[in-house]
């Protein structure tokens, strides 16, 4: 089974990315220390126990959500037209709608795209087809 890396987290860390347990839990935890232990990458939550870590799932978004409307600290938006509206001049919006064609976009798009991706949660790195993410859309 694979396991969550740093190279996993690290980017979503200042992002205030959520979590759930693995062992089948159902209270959604917010990444706040990420730990290397028994060359396995562990994460405490900011609302649990001082000693305590936890294995945990990111909660991400699926590339799919871009062309959908989406919620973001309090504001509603569709991601590709919010590109479309920002950043036409740097072809953002069009980096956007190529990376849900290309296995390979992450290598092809500019930094302030990915930045935004790991911002609004979105699953940079295929983590919920791997199983170490789950598709914010299948929580209720």
């Amino acid at each position: 089974m694979k396991k969550l890396e740093l190279e996993h987290l690290v980017p979503y860390f200042p992002y205030k990315v959520k979590g759930i347990r693995q062992d089948g839990g159902k209270e959604i935890y917010t990444l706040s220390s990420i730990y290397y232990k028994d060359s396995a990458v562990v994460w405490k939550p900011d609302n649990f126990g001082d000693s305590t870590m936890i294995p945990m799932c990111l909660i991400l978004r699926p590339l799919s959500d871009l062309t959908k409307e989406i919620e973001v600290n309090g504001k509603k938006f569709v991601p590709v037209e919010y590109f479309e509206d920002k950043y036409y001049t740097l072809d953002l919006h069009k980096q956007c709608l190529k990376l849900l064609e290309n296995e390979n976009w992450i290598n092809q798009s500019d930094y302030m795209l990915i930045d935004y991706l790991f911002s609004w949660h979105f699953d940079v790195f295929g983590l919920i087809e791997q199983g170490l993410a789950i598709d914010i859309n299948t929580l209720k």
